[in-house]
């Protein structure tokens, strides 16, 4: 599962896109079951970046997608623990 969004400028700086991505990457994990999401995020995009690794994505590699250079930043299912 692909995590993406798109912010208007007027709404910018305003934690949306925080917000935003740390609800979905949470709603893709607890009610949806993803095991894994992806983001797919041009290089030279440092914000996108940082609100990728805010929410705990890593870097994985990067990668040419329809006629674009992107880098991939991915995060797996936690696995519950067992108290």
């Amino acid at each position: 599962m692909e995590l993406a969004y798109v912010l208007a400028r007027p709404y910018w700086q305003n934690n949306l896109a925080l917000e935003g991505t740390e609800a979905l990457k949470n709603y893709g994990f607890q009610k949806l079951g993803f095991p894994r999401i992806v983001s797919l995020i041009p290089p030279d995009n440092a914000v996108s970046i940082h609100i990728a690794e805010k929410i705990g994505m890593h870097f994985e590699r990067e990668l040419d997608q329809w006629g674009q250079h992107f880098r991939l930043y991915a995060i797996e299912q936690p696995v519950a623990s067992k108290a």
